[in-house]
């Protein structure tokens, strides 16, 4: 092992110096594997690096992302979207993007979903909604950089409009960050104050006529943010994929949803979707939520 350790060195050492890095790993990445040496001490290329323009593959074609070293931007960037992260999830989204004309992506991050949902049908009006200053940053740079008509928003959807804060340990854990209004939270961490909209309010403000799919990802948020959309589920009955993390969030999201028409669908990434009679915990991260009609778009029955 304390070989290895200083293989590692070594290697980052002369990696960090190494001329038209990034036209490597994109040269080794289209060759079809993703590459490890030394029986996968020491991974090439696994760190791409700060401020790269990077190529992702995705149905047939490819979007672009500014890398921030993430590891989401690493996974997405060897595996690209559809053969990874979230590849269920994500396959579902841009299915019911196709036939859709106003999709909302909430807990957009830098942007993932919101790009995806482009690529599926470039005449689609989206609206990604990202509270943390660091992330809208990328999430605008990343729309920008594939001349995508994105509306972004920096603003946290929950159950109230107004001020609060989120509270989150550094950059790189900022997808666990947790949302308390007024105040900050008594947490360790950063608080950064954000502005908090309730959907209702912000359809109703923006004479959205009807919404057809949304993503959420809140961070154990998710009953608040569908407080706060009641009207838009009774009305527009949009198709949600939802994060559902335990079986007390899934019942809290039954309860807003129950009576308006809705299947629950449990998704496993490894590509199993299961039809519940319930909403408990998802085998994986998330469910999605729709209708019949929309169900039988999506081969589901």
């Amino acid at each position: 092992m304390i070989f290895y350790s200083h293989l590692r060195t070594i290697y980052r050492f002369f990696y960090r110096w190494l001329p038209f890095k990034n036209h490597l790993v994109h040269f080794i990445r289209d060759l079809g594997n993703k590459p490890n040496v030394v029986a996968a001490h020491i991974p090439l290329g696994e760190h791409l690096g700060k401020n790269r323009i990077l190529r992702i593959n995705v149905a047939n074609t490819h979007i672009k992302i500014i890398s921030h070293d993430l590891p989401l931007e690493n996974s997405i960037f060897w595996d690209g979207l559809g053969k990874g992260w979230e590849k269920v999830s994500l396959g579902l989204w841009m299915q019911l993007c196709k036939n859709a004309n106003i999709v909302f992506d909430v807990g957009a991050n830098i942007g993932i979903y919101s790009l995806a949902a482009k690529v599926a049908n470039p005449l689609l009006e989206v609206y990604a909604f990202e509270p943390l200053g660091l992330n809208f940053e990328i999430l605008k740079n990343n729309c920008k950089i594939n001349q995508f008509d994105i509306h972004c928003n920096q603003m946290a959807v929950s159950n109230t409009n107004g001020e609060g804060y989120i509270t989150y340990q550094s950059f790189n854990t900022a997808d666990r960050a947790h949302l308390t209004d007024n105040k900050p939270s008594s947490l360790t961490g950063i608080n950064e104050k954000v502005n908090i909209v309730r959907l209702d309010t912000f359809i109703a403000d923006h004479g959205i006529k009807n919404v057809c799919a949304i993503k959420i990802d809140a961070e154990r948020h998710e009953k608040e943010v569908l407080e706060g959309m009641g009207g838009c589920i009774k009305n527009m009955r949009p198709a949600i994929i939802i994060e559902v993390l335990s079986d007390d969030i899934g019942g809290q999201i039954e309860k807003m949803v129950k009576g308006h028409g809705y299947l629950y669908y449990n998704i496993d990434e490894n590509g199993k979707i299961r039809k519940m009679s319930s909403i408990t915990k998802s085998d994986y991260f998330n469910y999605l939520l729709c209708s019949d009609k929309q169900a039988r778009l999506l081969n589901l029955v």
